[in-house]
């Protein structure tokens, strides 16, 4: 837990961090790619390091804590909950294979998902109509 959370924190600072100080979309799109990249490198060894703590099988353990991950930061970020939930529920399926299936879809789906600027604007709680500003 303690990791994962970690590594979402560093991501989404560093992530805002270069929001706003990027001069156009594709200039955060180009910079938030390797961040990802070097965000979830940084949470597969620490998952690996705790699989192999505990004696968990790591061709299960890794791939489900990386897919565990990537729903946090997508959820997270505004992100679709269909392919989160899809992937979700590859990965209850008995065999081996579907959680790593499931981990590399969404991960698929992580990069440009998370690469949107739109993921990491900070965004005002919404107002109802009568409540004081």
């Amino acid at each position: 837990m303690a990791p994962g959370h970690l590594a979402a924190v560093l991501y989404a600072a560093r992530a805002r961090r270069r929001h706003a100080g990027s001069r156009a979309l594709d200039d955060f799109a180009a910079g938030a790619r390797p961040l990802l990249a070097g965000i979830l490198l940084l949470f597969t060894a620490a998952a690996t390091g705790a699989a192999a703590v505990t004696a968990a099988a790591p061709g299960t353990a890794v791939p489900l804590a990386v897919l565990l991950f990537l729903a946090r930061l997508l959820l997270r970020h505004g992100a679709h909950r269909t392919p989160v939930a899809a992937a979700l529920a590859l990965a209850l399926v008995p065999d081996p294979a579907a959680v790593l299936a499931a981990a590399a879809g969404l991960l698929v789906h992580a990069f440009p998902a998370l690469s949107r600027a739109s993921a990491h604007a900070r965004h005002r709680p919404h107002r109802h109509q009568g409540e004081p500003a």
